[in-house]
């Protein structure tokens, strides 16, 4: 069989990029060694009730600020029902219970009560963050690599708004903590946005990227965060239903254990099962380690490479519990998802996020109890 791309990975990612290559008339198959696509966004019943398998809180389906997932079900002009929490979170921490509030100002008078000796700076702090973010992200939004950017447009939205761009472009190489420190001294704040970097990307403020902090910060209240009605697992559904009615297939429980080369570039995948599936194209979308210690044999890469892959470290790990709970025992205040941030000193066994998505969707189990 050949195929004009073939992607590794049916997670949203993967998934994502065959929907809009197969809504654009590409001839494409997509394999997974799982028996359903999605990676860790989808679900699972038991008894009835709908439990999400690992996402549960999803971004850019708002109608300003980074809205990639809004722009990639419109160019698949695929509808989706989307419930938008009124609070990003609330994070529990030193006694404190501080809601995201959408009104980034109302957050600000919040926090600035939790951390009354930076109050001014955490103004000034969002104040400048929500410009840059105005002005790069929203103004002009983008979907693209840079490599793929108009160098005329990037030129005028550059000379329109140069600060913001000279600000944004210098926090490429930096991270998260060294942007901070421009603006706060007192430990504890950094303790409390250590926790949330955490929470996004399971990394500290000094192994975020500061350009990635800064975007996220903003967007939190901006762009918000949202719910697939009736679980994340009408998420990947809506993808793969857009790949599969646009003539592509679907390859799941099939495992890639090869990526097949001919003249140094890549012609193919061989599965487990021996059979041969080739492609003008390859996507990519799993891990590093993967990719360079398995599926290209080392006679198609250097060296370099490999140790380069063999030396990434992966992030913190998460353990996940499922549970179906009464009603009654979940205050009437709690939100859909709340983080509690036992110990402000470190990431640690003891930090737990709690997501109730039954708050909000209440269709996803019975009336008594919740998810």
């Amino acid at each position: 069989m050949r195929y004009d791309a073939i992607v590794i990975g049916a997670g949203i990612s993967g998934l994502t990029a065959a929907a809009l290559l197969a809504k654009r008339g590409v001839k494409v198959a997509v394999i997974d060694k799982n028996y359903q696509p999605g990676g860790s966004c989808g679900a699972f019943k038991r008894d009835g009730i709908l439990f999400d398998q690992g996402a549960s809180m999803l971004f850019g389906f708002g109608t300003k600020g980074f809205n990639a997932h809004r722009f990639v079900f419109n160019c698949l002009e695929e509808p989706i029902d989307i419930i938008k929490h009124d609070f990003l979170y609330c994070v529990n921490f030193q006694g404190q219970r501080i809601k995201f509030w959408a009104d980034i100002d109302r957050f600000i008078e919040e926090l600035g009560a939790v951390f009354p000796s930076e109050k001014d700076q955490i103004k000034r702090f969002y104040k400048d963050l929500e410009t840059m973010y105005r002005h790069v992200m929203m103004e002009h939004p983008n979907y693209t690599t840079p490599d793929e950017m108009d160098p005329k447009r990037s030129l005028k939205n550059l000379v329109r708004h140069p600060v913001s761009y000279a600000k944004f472009l210098s926090y490429m190489n930096r991270s998260a903590r060294s942007l901070l420190e421009k603006y706060f001294s007192n430990p504890e704040i950094f303790k409390f946005y250590n926790k949330l970097t955490s929470t996004y990307c399971y990394t500290t403020l000094e192994e975020s990227p500061a350009i990635l902090a800064a975007v996220m910060f903003v967007d939190n209240h901006l762009g918000g965060s949202y719910y697939p009605a009736g679980s994340t697992l009408f998420l990947p559904g809506k993808l793969e239903k857009i790949i599969e009615e646009n003539g592509g297939a679907m390859f799941m429980e099939e495992e890639v254990m090869k990526i097949l080369f001919e003249k140094e570039l890549p012609t193919g995948v061989e599965l487990r099962s021996g059979e041969k599936i080739l492609g003008e194209n390859l996507i990519y979308s799993g891990t590093v380690w993967d990719l360079y210690g398995k599926l290209i044999e080392s006679s198609h890469t250097t060296d370099p490479w490999i140790q380069w892959a063999a030396d990434q470290i992966p992030t913190y790990p998460s353990v996940v519990l499922y549970a179906y709970v009464d009603a009654q025992v979940i205050p009437e205040d709690t939100l859909p998802v709340e983080m509690l941030a036992e110990n402000p000193d470190q990431l640690d066994e003891s930090e737990v996020t709690v997501y109730i998505p039954s708050i909000d969707d209440h269709t996803l189990c019975k009336k008594d109890g919740h998810v």
